[in-house]
């Protein structure tokens, strides 16, 4: 059950950097020739809409490579796609909390 959990913390933890970190660098390469005012608004949208696709494939990285370490089998699909849901939503939670916290809005 221990090894259970753990696997999903790495795998949040995992998913979570790999999504945020190429959703960035998405938005940046996207509107890197745009003025300021309309950049950051543009890399918000940007960056809200690549970030369930790369939270899915970092999720779906760090199921493969931790299945290897614990040298269990990997879980379902379906148990993938809601738990990436769930991150994510919580991950954009805390990412427009801090947005918000920081008067970049």
């Amino acid at each position: 059950m221990t090894r259970k959990i753990i696997k999903w913390l790495l795998n949040i933890i995992l998913g979570g950097i790999f999504g945020f970190l190429s959703s960035f660098i998405i938005s940046g390469i996207l509107t890197k020739n745009l003025a300021s005012d309309e950049r950051i608004l543009r890399q918000f949208g940007y960056f809200l809409f690549s970030l369930p696709i790369t939270l899915l494939i970092g999720v779906f990285v760090g199921n493969k490579i931790f299945s290897r370490l614990f040298g269990e089998k990997q879980t379902n699909l379906i148990n993938q796609i809601v738990f990436v849901l769930l991150s994510g939503v919580l991950l954009l939670a805390i990412f427009v909390f801090i947005w918000t916290q920081t008067n970049l809005l």
